[in-house]
């Protein structure tokens, strides 16, 4: 069952919020975390509806059950998120805090934020008795995470990891188009790497360094973008590979 709400969890997070959802939280905390709370919510029961439909279609009273239990979790995502963006505005008045670099500060807020989540969603686990909807393979769910883990939260890392280190780079018009180049290649490569079909991950890297290489005129922080790119969306696809075999493991 932990799985299946982390699924929930990082489709409401990555993929359902965007970024005016972000700024408005940022703008006006309270405000942002209700509208995004809500906007996940409804993202939990959609998909949960999906899940009730393969189970057991005529059971209302398990549908109204989990509608009650992600409404709580939906809670707990409101106050972790309104607490980390008030934490994020008054983050100059917090000593040992206030003068760590914004850049640097974004990172460690995401990687915390999500353990927290993370947290929450075991919290949930442990306070209620929930039964385990999902009819399918556990193993699909896992790879599923593993894909999401590395794509779309891989994209959100990498984005404030370039913004620390190559600021100049994140607000170039390149950027936005690496985006999603680097979200289908990692969409690509980590399945195929899982399944063992490691052909796919040599003639993608083929075909980035010979496409890089027939660039005839490439500016120095184009190149330095493109190297550090690379390696943090490896990273990221090496760590949704490192989820599947440690929970595989556990199986």
């Amino acid at each position: 069952m932990f799985h299946l709400l982390l699924m929930f969890h990082l489709i409401g997070d990555f993929i359902i919020q965007n970024d005016n959802d972000v700024a408005t939280r940022s703008n006006k905390p309270f405000i942002g975390s209700v509208l995004h709370a809500l906007k996940t919510y409804v993202s939990y029961i959609v998909m949960l509806t999906v899940f009730w439909l393969i189970v057991n279609p005529g059971n209302f009273e398990l549908l109204f059950v989990y509608v009650l239990k992600l409404g709580i979790l939906a809670l707990m995502h409101f106050l972790i998120d309104l607490f980390k963006s008030y934490f994020v505005k008054i983050k100059t008045k917090i000593p040992y805090v206030k003068n760590i670099k914004n850049e640097k500060f974004n990172i460690w807020i995401l990687i915390y934020d999500q353990l927290v989540h993370v947290f929450s969603i075991l919290l949930l686990l442990e306070l209620f008795i929930i039964d385990d909807i999902s009819t399918i393979d556990q193993q699909i769910i896992i790879i599923v995470n593993a894909v999401l883990i590395a794509t779309f939260f891989g994209h959100e890392f990498i984005k404030l990891s370039m913004n620390c280190i190559l600021k100049e780079y994140v607000h170039d018009e390149n950027f936005k188009l690496a985006k999603y180049i680097g979200i289908l290649e990692r969409l690509l490569i980590t399945p195929t790497i899982i399944i063992g079909v490691y052909e796919v991950l040599i003639v993608v890297l083929g075909l980035k360094v010979f496409s890089d290489f027939k660039r005839e005129e490439s500016k120095i922080i184009n190149r330095n973008a493109f190297i550090i790119g690379n390696l943090l969306s490896l990273l990221m696809v090496f760590i949704g590979i490192l989820y599947y075999y440690t929970f595989m493991e556990l199986l």
